[in-house]
């Protein structure tokens, strides 16, 4: 049980910067997938229109997150992804300035990558029990590791 409190703490840590971090999302939004990079349902949306709203105006959304879930839940019947969503952003700080940009970004590569592998075991483990070898070998195949610490990409020697 430690362990899942210590995900989500990350995993709040990591959202929190999204939503507030300019230079935290800059280096997210590449690199993020269509089903998203968070374990849970709620994170993946909020970091999803995180994503979309750095893609049409190059910044982080700040408190502009609350009119764009609201607009998003309006049409929705998620009522678990709804809750979590709104107690999440009820309790986000707003001070960008409590966050060190470089220790985030570190944070969610190892984060990201960690929930990357979890999801490849958990879907290799269906497979495999279904008897579906093929498909098993073709997740192995196209796993691509998520680089996206201050360091990745740079070779130092």
């Amino acid at each position: 049980m430690k362990i899942l409190k210590y995900e989500a703490s990350e995993e709040r840590r990591v959202l929190s910067a999204m939503i507030l971090s300019d230079r935290v999302l800059a280096r997210i939004a590449p690199k993020w997938e269509s089903k998203g990079l968070f374990l849970s349902p709620w994170a993946n949306l909020l970091g999803t229109l995180s994503v979309r709203f750095h893609k049409k105006h190059n910044s982080a959304p700040g408190k502009a997150i609350e009119g764009l879930f609201m607009a998003w839940a309006a049409n929705k019947t998620d009522e678990s992804v709804i809750s979590l969503a709104e107690n999440f952003l009820t309790s986000l700080d707003s001070d960008p300035s409590t966050i060190n940009p470089d220790y985030v970004i570190d944070l969610a590569g190892v984060y990201f990558s960690s929930v990357k592998k979890k999801k490849l075991s958990e879907a290799l483990e269906t497979y495999l029990l279904a008897g579906e070898q093929d498909k098993a070998d073709e997740l192995i195949r196209d796993y691509r590791k998520l680089e996206l610490g201050t360091g990745s990409g740079v070779d130092l020697l």
